[in-house]
Protein backbone atom coordinates (compact mmCIF):
# COMPACT_ATOMS: atom_id res chain seq x y z
CA UNK A 1 0.00 0.00 0.00
CA UNK A 2 3.15 2.04 0.88
CA UNK A 3 4.21 2.06 -3.03
CA UNK A 4 1.21 2.41 -4.18
CA UNK A 5 0.84 5.62 -2.13
CA UNK A 6 4.63 6.96 -3.37
CA UNK A 7 3.57 5.80 -7.50
CA UNK A 8 0.18 7.93 -7.19
CA UNK A 9 2.23 10.82 -5.92
CA UNK A 10 4.66 10.00 -8.50
CA UNK A 11 1.90 10.16 -10.87
CA UNK A 12 0.59 13.77 -10.06
CA UNK A 13 4.12 14.95 -9.55
CA UNK A 14 4.90 14.41 -13.28
CA UNK A 15 1.27 15.70 -14.22
CA UNK A 16 2.04 18.99 -13.06
CA UNK A 17 5.35 18.90 -14.18
CA UNK A 18 4.38 17.97 -17.85
CA UNK A 19 1.50 21.06 -17.40
CA UNK A 20 4.09 23.34 -16.28
CA UNK A 21 6.38 22.66 -19.38
CA UNK A 22 3.36 22.96 -21.58
CA UNK A 23 2.60 26.45 -19.93
CA UNK A 24 6.32 28.07 -20.21
CA UNK A 25 6.49 26.69 -23.85
CA UNK A 26 3.54 28.57 -25.00
CA UNK A 27 4.36 31.54 -23.21
CA UNK A 28 7.73 31.13 -25.23
CA UNK A 29 6.06 30.90 -28.76
CA UNK A 30 3.07 33.73 -27.59
CA UNK A 31 6.17 35.89 -26.82
CA UNK A 32 8.03 34.73 -30.45
CA UNK A 33 4.81 35.65 -32.48
CA UNK A 34 3.96 39.20 -30.28
CA UNK A 35 8.40 39.97 -31.48
CA UNK A 36 8.31 39.42 -34.76
CA UNK A 37 5.37 41.76 -35.86
CA UNK A 38 7.10 44.47 -33.46
CA UNK A 39 10.03 43.70 -35.70
CA UNK A 40 8.40 43.23 -39.33
CA UNK A 41 7.10 46.50 -37.82
CA UNK A 42 10.21 48.10 -37.11
CA UNK A 43 12.17 47.20 -40.73
CA UNK A 44 8.73 48.27 -42.46
CA UNK A 45 8.69 51.43 -40.72
CA UNK A 46 12.14 51.71 -41.27
CA UNK A 47 11.77 50.79 -44.97
CA UNK A 48 9.03 53.60 -45.57
CA UNK A 49 11.08 56.36 -43.96
CA UNK A 50 14.32 56.15 -45.83
CA UNK A 51 12.65 55.87 -48.86
CA UNK A 52 10.58 58.73 -47.89
CA UNK A 53 13.25 60.97 -47.94
CA UNK A 54 15.15 60.36 -50.96
CA UNK A 55 11.91 60.43 -52.86
CA UNK A 56 11.56 64.73 -51.10
CA UNK A 57 15.23 65.11 -51.55
CA UNK A 58 15.05 64.04 -55.54
CA UNK A 59 12.26 67.07 -55.63
CA UNK A 60 14.53 69.04 -53.26
CA UNK A 61 12.35 69.24 -50.26
CA UNK A 62 14.98 68.61 -47.98
CA UNK A 63 13.35 69.76 -44.75
CA UNK A 64 10.73 66.61 -45.38
CA UNK A 65 13.56 64.42 -46.25
CA UNK A 66 15.08 65.20 -43.08
CA UNK A 67 12.13 65.12 -40.87
CA UNK A 68 11.73 61.06 -42.47
CA UNK A 69 15.69 60.25 -41.81
CA UNK A 70 15.08 61.27 -38.31
CA UNK A 71 11.85 58.89 -38.02
CA UNK A 72 13.74 55.71 -40.09
CA UNK A 73 16.77 56.26 -37.72
CA UNK A 74 14.13 55.38 -34.31
CA UNK A 75 13.13 52.41 -36.38
CA UNK A 76 17.17 50.85 -36.95
CA UNK A 77 16.82 46.96 -34.94
CA UNK A 78 19.75 45.37 -37.31
CA UNK A 79 23.31 46.97 -37.91
CA UNK A 80 23.21 46.50 -41.44
CA UNK A 81 20.30 49.11 -41.73
CA UNK A 82 22.87 51.88 -41.04
CA UNK A 83 24.00 51.85 -44.39
CA UNK A 84 20.72 52.70 -45.76
CA UNK A 85 20.56 55.78 -43.52
CA UNK A 86 23.86 57.29 -44.03
CA UNK A 87 23.48 56.63 -47.97
CA UNK A 88 20.02 58.32 -47.70
CA UNK A 89 21.96 61.34 -45.91
CA UNK A 90 25.02 61.26 -48.17
CA UNK A 91 22.52 61.85 -50.71
CA UNK A 92 20.82 64.90 -48.69
CA UNK A 93 23.99 66.50 -48.31
CA UNK A 94 25.13 65.59 -52.06
CA UNK A 95 22.18 67.91 -53.12
CA UNK A 96 22.98 70.47 -51.02
CA UNK A 97 26.84 70.62 -52.51
CA UNK A 98 28.44 69.37 -48.86
CA UNK A 99 30.33 67.28 -50.51
CA UNK A 100 32.54 66.79 -47.60
CA UNK A 101 29.93 65.84 -45.99
CA UNK A 102 28.50 63.83 -48.41
CA UNK A 103 31.64 62.13 -48.82
CA UNK A 104 31.70 61.26 -45.08
CA UNK A 105 28.20 59.13 -44.70
CA UNK A 106 29.39 57.43 -47.81
CA UNK A 107 31.71 56.12 -46.35
CA UNK A 108 29.70 55.67 -42.88
CA UNK A 109 27.69 53.89 -44.97
CA UNK A 110 30.18 50.80 -46.80
CA UNK A 111 32.45 51.14 -42.96
CA UNK A 112 28.71 49.54 -41.26
CA UNK A 113 27.88 47.44 -44.20
CA UNK A 114 30.84 46.59 -47.07
CA UNK A 115 28.50 44.31 -48.68
CA UNK A 116 25.74 47.60 -49.49
CA UNK A 117 26.30 47.78 -53.31
CA UNK A 118 23.71 50.56 -53.27
CA UNK A 119 25.84 52.50 -50.95
CA UNK A 120 29.05 51.91 -53.32
CA UNK A 121 27.69 52.56 -56.57
CA UNK A 122 26.24 56.00 -55.08
CA UNK A 123 29.42 56.39 -53.90
CA UNK A 124 31.14 55.60 -56.97
CA UNK A 125 28.98 58.05 -58.98
CA UNK A 126 29.50 60.76 -56.81
CA UNK A 127 33.49 60.41 -57.02
CA UNK A 128 32.96 60.80 -60.73
CA UNK A 129 31.32 63.73 -60.44
CA UNK A 130 34.28 65.42 -58.41
CA UNK A 131 36.04 64.28 -61.16
CA UNK A 132 38.36 61.48 -59.37
CA UNK A 133 37.96 59.21 -61.89
CA UNK A 134 40.61 56.22 -60.52
CA UNK A 135 38.72 56.32 -56.91
CA UNK A 136 35.22 56.25 -59.34
CA UNK A 137 36.83 53.26 -60.94
CA UNK A 138 37.33 51.36 -57.81
CA UNK A 139 34.15 51.34 -56.27
CA UNK A 140 32.52 50.73 -59.17
CA UNK A 141 34.91 47.68 -59.94
CA UNK A 142 33.38 46.58 -56.11
CA UNK A 143 29.81 47.05 -57.66
CA UNK A 144 30.37 44.97 -60.89
CA UNK A 145 31.37 41.76 -58.43
CA UNK A 146 28.07 41.57 -57.14
CA UNK A 147 26.26 39.12 -59.49
CA UNK A 148 22.73 40.13 -57.99
CA UNK A 149 23.06 43.84 -58.01
CA UNK A 150 20.27 45.37 -60.14
CA UNK A 151 22.77 48.34 -61.43
CA UNK A 152 25.45 45.90 -62.38
CA UNK A 153 25.50 47.35 -66.49
CA UNK A 154 25.70 50.81 -64.54
CA UNK A 155 28.70 50.08 -63.04
CA UNK A 156 30.59 49.12 -66.02
CA UNK A 157 29.18 52.44 -67.48
CA UNK A 158 30.93 54.12 -65.27
CA UNK A 159 34.14 52.60 -65.36
CA UNK A 160 33.76 52.88 -68.63
CA UNK A 161 33.28 56.69 -68.88
CA UNK A 162 36.02 57.28 -65.96
CA UNK A 163 38.33 55.27 -67.88
CA UNK A 164 37.88 57.32 -70.86
CA UNK A 165 38.43 60.17 -68.99
CA UNK A 166 41.75 59.12 -68.34
CA UNK A 167 42.73 58.21 -71.80
CA UNK A 168 42.44 54.30 -71.33
CA UNK A 169 40.50 54.05 -74.65
CA UNK A 170 40.89 50.31 -74.71
CA UNK A 171 39.83 49.81 -70.72
CA UNK A 172 37.45 52.12 -71.83
CA UNK A 173 36.19 50.14 -75.00
CA UNK A 174 35.94 46.76 -72.42
CA UNK A 175 34.07 48.14 -70.00
CA UNK A 176 30.93 49.53 -72.56
CA UNK A 177 31.11 46.00 -74.35
CA UNK A 178 30.25 44.77 -70.86
CA UNK A 179 27.88 47.13 -70.17
CA UNK A 180 25.84 46.16 -73.30
CA UNK A 181 26.48 42.37 -72.77
CA UNK A 182 25.21 42.60 -69.67
CA UNK A 183 22.04 45.15 -70.49
CA UNK A 184 21.66 45.21 -74.36
CA UNK A 185 18.59 48.14 -73.55
CA UNK A 186 21.36 50.08 -72.23
CA UNK A 187 22.09 52.39 -75.44
CA UNK A 188 24.86 54.59 -73.62
CA UNK A 189 26.96 51.97 -74.12
CA UNK A 190 26.81 52.45 -77.92
CA UNK A 191 27.19 55.77 -77.74
CA UNK A 192 30.32 56.08 -76.34
CA UNK A 193 31.65 52.99 -77.53
CA UNK A 194 30.75 54.93 -81.15
CA UNK A 195 32.68 57.63 -79.89
CA UNK A 196 36.35 55.80 -78.82
CA UNK A 197 36.15 53.93 -81.87
CA UNK A 198 36.07 57.25 -84.26
CA UNK A 199 38.59 58.70 -82.22
CA UNK A 200 40.57 55.53 -82.82
CA UNK A 201 39.48 56.06 -86.17
CA UNK A 202 37.83 52.76 -86.12
CA UNK A 203 35.18 53.92 -88.58
CA UNK A 204 33.35 50.61 -89.33
CA UNK A 205 32.60 49.57 -85.37
CA UNK A 206 32.28 53.42 -84.86
CA UNK A 207 29.48 53.34 -87.72
CA UNK A 208 28.10 50.26 -86.45
CA UNK A 209 27.58 50.89 -82.57
CA UNK A 210 26.20 54.54 -83.95
CA UNK A 211 23.75 53.41 -86.57
CA UNK A 212 22.06 50.75 -83.58
CA UNK A 213 21.99 53.76 -80.94
CA UNK A 214 20.12 55.78 -83.11
CA UNK A 215 17.69 53.44 -84.71
CA UNK A 216 17.14 52.17 -81.01
CA UNK A 217 16.84 55.52 -79.69
CA UNK A 218 13.51 57.87 -80.23
CA UNK A 219 15.17 60.96 -78.67
CA UNK A 220 18.28 62.31 -80.98
CA UNK A 221 20.68 65.02 -80.39
CA UNK A 222 22.40 67.52 -83.44
CA UNK A 223 25.15 66.08 -81.76
CA UNK A 224 25.10 62.66 -82.60
CA UNK A 225 23.43 63.07 -85.63
CA UNK A 226 26.63 65.17 -86.20
CA UNK A 227 28.97 62.53 -85.33
CA UNK A 228 27.92 59.28 -87.71
CA UNK A 229 27.64 62.14 -90.68
CA UNK A 230 31.32 62.36 -89.61
CA UNK A 231 31.89 58.53 -89.53
CA UNK A 232 30.20 58.14 -92.86
CA UNK A 233 32.46 60.84 -94.40
CA UNK A 234 35.54 59.14 -92.98
CA UNK A 235 34.50 55.78 -94.94
CA UNK A 236 33.51 57.88 -97.65
CA UNK A 237 30.21 56.72 -98.07
CA UNK A 238 28.39 59.93 -99.23
CA UNK A 239 25.09 59.07 -99.69
CA UNK A 240 24.73 58.14 -96.13
CA UNK A 241 26.35 61.74 -95.12
CA UNK A 242 23.39 63.66 -97.23
CA UNK A 243 20.81 61.43 -95.74
CA UNK A 244 21.93 61.87 -92.31
CA UNK A 245 22.37 65.56 -93.56
CA UNK A 246 18.79 66.29 -94.09
CA UNK A 247 17.90 64.71 -91.10
CA UNK A 248 20.16 67.16 -89.56
CA UNK A 249 18.92 70.12 -91.33
CA UNK A 250 14.97 68.64 -90.60
CA UNK A 251 15.23 68.31 -86.90
CA UNK A 252 17.65 70.72 -85.73
CA UNK A 253 17.72 73.17 -88.44
CA UNK A 254 19.33 76.40 -85.95
CA UNK A 255 22.24 74.05 -84.40
CA UNK A 256 25.47 75.18 -85.34
CA UNK A 257 26.23 70.91 -86.50
CA UNK A 258 23.62 72.17 -89.76
CA UNK A 259 26.61 74.76 -90.25
CA UNK A 260 29.26 72.22 -89.77
CA UNK A 261 27.37 69.97 -92.06
CA UNK A 262 27.17 72.97 -94.77
CA UNK A 263 30.87 73.65 -94.94
CA UNK A 264 31.71 69.64 -94.98
CA UNK A 265 29.80 68.97 -97.92
CA UNK A 266 30.79 72.12 -99.62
Amino acid sequence: MYFNIIKAINKKCYLLLFLLAAILLSGCANNESQASPQRLDNVTGFNLHVNLAKQYVAINNRDLARVHLDKAERFIVQQHQKSQLYNAYALLYQSESEFRLAEEYYRKGIKSNPNDSTVRYNFGSFLFGQKRYQKSIDEMLIVSSDLNYSRRPQAFYFVGMSQEKLGNYAAAVQAFKRTIVLSPQFLLGYLQLSKIYFLQKQYQPAQAAMEYYMAQNTELTAENVWLLIKINFALGDMDSVNDNGRLLTRLFPESSQVQKFTQLTQ
